[in-house]
């Protein structure tokens, strides 16, 4: 694996990539208006893609994603079932792990075996993907 890539992973906050971004994050800062849009909007989308049975919370994290992705017009990541739901709604890019992993390995940044072994360790953990994804 790329030593800068395993450096982030091990030290996330001091990786320059996650130092670079939560500058732009500080930058894009925007009024409490635009927050509240925002909330507004996770919340409409967590109300489309729940059913009647789900406890009250349950897609709100997936949904307020989705809505930040919309807005920011920026790809979201997720393996959770909504997942299609909401990139229909949205119009967002979905990818899930697998395709993240993939993604990773025609860049040039993560090397097959690298990313299969990571892949297995997800399905060990009993993550909710597919176990039988091929990466590459």
């Amino acid at each position: 694996m790329d030593d800068e890539l395993y450096d982030g992973v091990l030290s996330p906050n001091r990786h320059p990539k996650a130092v670079e971004a939560r500058s732009i994050g500080k930058q894009m800062r925007q009024g409490p208006e635009d927050d509240i849009a925002l909330i507004e909007r996770g919340d409409d989308l967590r109300e489309r893609i729940a059913k009647p049975s789900d406890p009250q919370h349950k897609h709100l994290g997936e949904a307020g994603s989705a809505a930040l992705a919309e807005r920011l017009g920026a790809t979201l990541v997720t393996d959770d079932g909504s997942g299609k739901d909401l990139e229909r709604l949205t119009g967002v890019e979905l990818r899930d792990t697998a395709g993240l992993l993939r993604e990773l390995v025609e860049r040039g940044l993560v090397d097959c075996e690298d990313a299969q072994a990571a892949y297995a360790d997800i399905v060990a953990a009993d993550r909710w993907v597919n176990p039988d994804a091929d990466i590459c």
